[in-house]
């Protein structure tokens, strides 16, 4: 039977979020740099997975975290390559939906964990900094489904497909409140996501700092009281 409290495994030594975040950061890493020997959608796809699949390791602590991961994360995975290899768009809209609510569930359990802490341990870190990437992947799925559902939503540069790896771009580019202004909203819808992602990128980062620190300094003041 699988245990009601954690899973005990070779993550408790490693760190319950390095597996996830080096996934992530592979995806923004080394993508781009294969993308002239593989198809841009296969890589996409392939890394994708790869976070979803440790994603749910990630946040399978308990049982009913578990099946909930895997009924998110398992379509999406699925999905998404039969999207890739039979080249269907309704399968990539459905792959982008259970993906959203992956990365969302992921995003939630993460930061649940990540707030009950009264030590800032580097496990602590790292799972504040995949908190803030998840913010930026939902999202790319947002993004994507708004784009599908409703062409023309995105003004994108000539040539560029509507695919959810163009979206990864923008989505950090507006969360970090950079705006290169190549990929444009157009409609009103289009218009409140990226501005609701602008304010939650922003509001994160001071209350995650603010909230760490806050930790830190307890922690701190524990030990030279003793």
């Amino acid at each position: 039977m699988f245990p009601e409290t954690r899973i005990v495994s070779v993550r408790d030594k490693v760190g319950r979020f390095s597996f996830f975040l080096l996934s992530i950061l592979l995806l923004f890493a080394l993508q781009p740099f294969l993308e002239p020997f593989v198809r841009v959608s296969i890589l996409s796809e392939a890394f994708f997975s790869l976070v979803m699949l440790s994603g749910i390791r990630a946040i399978s602590y308990r049982k009913r975290d578990f099946v909930l991961s895997l009924s998110t994360g398992i379509p999406a995975l699925l999905l998404g390559w039969a999207a890739e290899i039979l080249r269907l768009p309704v399968a990539r809209v459905a792959a982008s939906s259970f993906g959203a609510l992956f990365i969302a569930l992921a995003l939630i359990l993460i930061l649940s964990h990540v707030n009950k802490q009264r030590e800032v341990t580097r496990d602590v870190v790292m799972g504040a900094v995949c908190s803030y990437f998840l913010i930026g992947i939902v999202w790319v799925h947002l993004y994507f489904l708004l784009e599908s559902g409703s062409p023309g939503a995105f003004s994108l540069p000539r040539g560029l497909s509507r695919d959810p790896v163009h979206f990864i771009y923008y989505s950090f580019i507006t969360l970090t409140t950079v705006g290169y202004g190549d990929i444009l909203p157009v409609s009103n819808p289009a218009r409140s996501l990226a501005v609701l992602e602008a304010m939650v990128g922003q509001m994160y980062l001071a209350v995650a700092m603010a909230r760490l620190v806050a930790i830190h300094i307890s922690q701190t003041q524990g030990v030279s009281e003793k």
